[in-house]
């Protein structure tokens, strides 16, 4: 019997946005790990047992200059892609992987909340229009402000999309339309 085996390293990216510097590994662990959990002042992992099959975690580190990351986040994400958004002007770092959503200040190094997702929902992508942040789920559409306060949310069924015009929603779901006001939210949809 003839067994093939290999390694695959992880996917590693490194941002720099005006003074912090962000560290992403996909699909492993960062080498130094041990010593960032270590040195952070914030270590964010779900007690998700999934989280410890290093073969399917993302880990995210946050950084000031060459010091320790500040911040390690750590998630499981088998069969999607994590996703984060950070806004300047507010020091905001908003985070998507799997089914949870979680809200960091940089700053003045916290974190402001986490959301976990309706079942079987997986975060898709973050999405900055003006003064607002949306974030698009599977089942759901949901809207922030830039300082993290969530405005509101409206579950839907796919298939489903929608447009921002002129500050408004456009939001098309099984075979409906709705059209609502970005900082306002939906008053009344029905699915």
């Amino acid at each position: 019997m003839v067994g093939v085996s290999f390694i695959v390293n992880p996917l590693q990216l490194h941002i720099v946005i005006g003074e912090y510097d962000l560290s992403f590994t996909l699909n492993g662990l960062p080498a130094d790990i041990q010593n960032y959990t270590e040195h952070a002042h914030i270590v964010d992992q779900l007690p998700d047992n999934r989280a410890f099959d290093v073969d399917n975690v993302c880990v995210l580190t946050v950084a000031k200059g060459e010091d320790w990351p500040f911040l390690v986040i750590r998630r499981y994400c088998e069969h999607f892609n994590p996703g984060v958004l950070f806004i300047p002007e507010t020091h905001l770092l908003l985070v998507g992987a799997g089914s949870h959503l979680s809200a960091y200040r940089l700053d003045k190094p916290r974190k402001l909340w986490h959301e976990t997702l309706a079942e079987n929902g997986e975060f898709i992508k973050w999405l900055r229009s003006g003064e607002f942040v949306l974030m698009t789920a599977d089942y759901e559409l949901a809207a922030w402000d830039i300082y993290g306060w969530k405005k509101w949310s409206v579950n839907v069924e796919s298939p489903w999309n929608y447009h921002i015009r002129k500050g408004m929603i456009q939001l098309e779901a099984t075979g409906s339309q709705s059209t609502f006001p970005l900082d306002i939210g939906p008053l009344e949809f029905e699915e």
